[in-house]
């Protein structure tokens, strides 16, 4: 049996698409129609989908063999993002009560861009300057380009294969909150 958190193979995905999921509860009032909207303070999570390239025999056993390791849903990974999608360096923040308003105390916080939780381990995007996604909990942390910690989406392992002997992958993972 392996020990978790395992550590994702140097193949790199050739497209990311990111999914914010923020979860709400809506109610509607039956005699008027009018709508009241709840949002889950901290209940706030990234999903990706791992696009890759045509993989060669080799590089696809090592990513089949990672992915049937992690036992379904069970096992937890950690992933990096490309350095595309990273933040450069990194930044002490103080995160606000509400857990998504923060104070950058060294560092820049870099609208757009991705860096990971200290203490988490969770993948955060800043929204704006004084703002990330999703909310974390209170208090001082710092932001990093380092892995943040995923497992999959699903129970199932899939994967193609072409007459070339070419693997097609696509991995739907969501953080490991």
């Amino acid at each position: 049996m392996p020990t978790f958190p395992l550590t994702f193979p140097s193949i790199v995905p050739s497209g990311i698409e990111f999914v914010a999921k923020t979860q709400t509860s809506k109610f509607t009032s039956p005699f008027t129609g009018r709508s009241q909207i709840y949002r889950f303070q901290a209940a706030q999570w990234w999903e990706l989908n791992l696009q890759f390239p045509p993989l060669q025999t080799s590089e696809a056993l090592v990513m089949s063999g990672f992915l049937t390791g992690l036992a379904g849903q069970s096992g937890t990974f950690y992933f990096t993002l490309p350095s595309m999608f990273a933040m450069n360096g990194s930044a002490a923040v103080t995160v606000a009560a509400n857990g998504n308003d923060i104070t950058v105390n060294s560092g820049t916080a870099q609208v757009g861009l991705f860096g990971s939780d200290s203490v988490s381990k969770r993948l955060v995007q800043f929204t704006g300057d004084t703002a990330i996604f999703p909310a974390l909990v209170a208090g001082a942390t710092t932001l990093t380009h380092t892995g943040s910690l995923y497992r999959l989406a699903s129970n199932e392992v899939r994967f193609s294969v072409d007459e070339a002997r070419n693997y097609g992958i696509v991995i739907p993972i969501v953080e490991a909150i």
